[in-house]
């Protein structure tokens, strides 16, 4: 017999349960249960992940340091930042399990929460590049560039499956999913170049920030039957299933360039470039989806029995 509270995490940094979900449940396996009072189950994963990358480049040359007749400096700097969460949050009832409340009226209560779960990334590439070439050619190039990630993927589950429930009061299962992901990349990049000559500057700055939020919400009650009494009775039914991501990225990027060619003596030339991706993936998975269900069971509710997805 099984009546089990666990909280298992594989994984470690900010790459969370990716060998295999980092696993909460409050399950009952295979067991018989009376009590006096209520049975309560809740399966909780409060998880706060914040991964920050940066990076910064700088390069100066003048015509002392020139080789020839030209002077040239250039930067290039970047950030990566990603977390990568797999969590299984599970409160349940199963494998032939009998649960009796009558004694004391009390209820049934399967609580499974995906929340207070923060999931946030954070990369800032900064790059400047200087090339002073007193009476010679110069030229500058400075490249910026930042990348953040959250990929979420989340089954929270409440459920009776297999098993005899008979409760003196209300039968409840609910299942949420309230993880707060965010993500953020900017690229900054400054190019600088003077001279007599052939004077030219490029900047270049770029980011991209993306979220991808894959979640299974499920209660349900599935298999649950006797062939003299219904599988789960009780004075009213409650299954609910609710999805409250809220799921936000943002990119950006920001380039200058300045060419300084002394009029008669040269040619200036400068060129900034600056982009920024922003991308929310919710739902797009295979298999994610917010549902309640009762499959394959007789129930037996003196009041109310509802069933609600959000």
């Amino acid at each position: 017999d099984r009546i089990y509270d666990q909280d298992r995490a594989v994984g470690g940094g900010d790459e969370v349960g990716q060998q295999q979900p980092h696993a909460i449940k409050a399950y009952i396996d295979n067991s018989t249960v009376t009590a006096g009072g209520g049975v309560s189950l809740t399966a909780q994963a409060p998880l706060d992940v914040h991964v920050l990358a940066v990076g910064g480049s700088l390069s100066s040359a003048s015509g002392s340091t020139s080789i020839g007749n030209t002077t040239l400096a250039g930067t290039a700097a970047g950030a990566y930042a990603e977390n990568t969460i797999a969590t299984a949050v599970e409160s349940s009832i199963s494998g032939n399990s009998t649960i009796n409340t009558k004694i004391g009226n009390g209820g049934v209560s399967l609580t499974a929460i995906s929340g207070d779960m923060q999931s946030r990334a954070d990369a800032f590439g900064v790059a400047a590049a200087h090339a002073t070439g007193g009476t010679q050619n110069s030229g500058g190039l400075a490249v910026g560039f930042g990348l953040a990630f959250n990929t979420l993927a989340g089954t929270s589950k409440a459920y009776i499956d297999s098993s005899i429930v008979d409760s003196g009061g209300s039968v409840t299962l609910s299942a949420d999913s309230k993880p707060d992901i965010n993500a953020l990349a900017i690229g900054i990049a400054a190019s600088m170049a003077r001279g007599t000559g052939t004077t030219g500057s490029l900047a270049g700055a770029g980011s991209v920030a993306k979220n991808v939020v894959n979640n299974k919400i499920e209660t349900y009650i599935s298999d649950s039957r006797n062939v003299d009494n219904p599988g789960v009775t009780g004075t009213t039914l409650s299954l609910t299933a609710n999805d409250q991501s809220d799921v936000r990225a943002d990119a950006g990027g920001f380039s200058l360039a300045w060419a300084d060619a002394e009029a008669g003596t040269g040619t200036g030339l400068s060129l900034g470039v600056g982009a920024g991706i922003a991308i929310n993936e919710v739902g797009v998975g295979s298999g994610s989806h917010v549902k309640s269900s009762v499959v394959n069971s007789d129930l037996q509710v003196a009041g109310d029995a509802g069933l609600a997805t959000t």
